[in-house]
């Protein structure tokens, strides 16, 4: 089911496509006013700045950091673009991520999400659905699904499709799975070379 990628090949894509994913214009979703959000969670709550990867398919690495800001999706990009300007670096300009995050529900499913550095506060952002393409719930787990992306690759362009899901465990922990689905094109011709699945779950815990 997997296409043969290298490994690191496929990492750099879906982290390359974390951020863009979330400040790209794509399809409002129209399922906004379903019925069955009412059944939605409220995730509000201050969680590590951070999620660790505690399962995945072969092809990941259990682990891996996930920044909250990947989970929920940006409305007010200038606001998050200050706040992730702000964040410590070492001196190979890797990032420091952020002690904890808090979630303060705003609106309808929608959150405030504010970073920090012990009691620091580094910043800010209003999340926005503008790439969501439909969310539902369902005893409280959110499944929000993103407007389909084209991203390039050292291959050719790949046509991916990202499903999420959220909640939050009996810890008190949010939790996130995330399904990634990859349709495979040659550069020359844009011709099919196929399609891979990718499962990624990562654990926020309550701080």
């Amino acid at each position: 089911m997997k296409q043969a990628l290298p490994a690191m090949s496929i990492l750099l894509l879906l982290y390359a496509g974390g951020c863009a994913r979330h400040t790209s214009a794509a399809v409002q979703s129209h399922s906004l006013t379903n019925a069955s959000l009412a059944a939605c969670p409220d995730l509000s709550g201050r969680y590590a700045g951070a999620g660790r990867m505690a399962r995945g398919d072969p092809t990941q690495q259990i682990g891996a950091r996930l920044p909250i800001y990947s989970v929920f999706p940006i409305g007010d990009v200038d606001a998050w673009s200050a706040m992730v300007g702000r964040y410590k670096r070492d001196d190979h300009h890797v990032v420091t991520p952020p002690d904890y995050a808090t979630v303060t529900q705003s609106g309808e499913n929608q959150y405030v999400v504010a970073t920090f550095y012990g009691d620091v506060k580094i910043g800010e952002y209003r999340t926005g659905l503008l790439n969501v393409q439909h969310v539902a719930c369902e005893s409280g787990v959110m499944h929000p699904t993103f407007a389909p992306e084209e991203r390039r690759s050292d291959y050719g362009p790949n046509h991916v499709t990202t499903e999420d899901t959220l909640r939050i465990d009996t810890n008190g922990d949010l939790i996130v799975q995330r399904s990634i689905d990859v349709e495979y094109r040659a550069r020359l011709l844009h011709l099919p070379m196929g399609t891979g699945h990718f499962f990624e779950e990562y654990r926020f815990p309550r701080v």
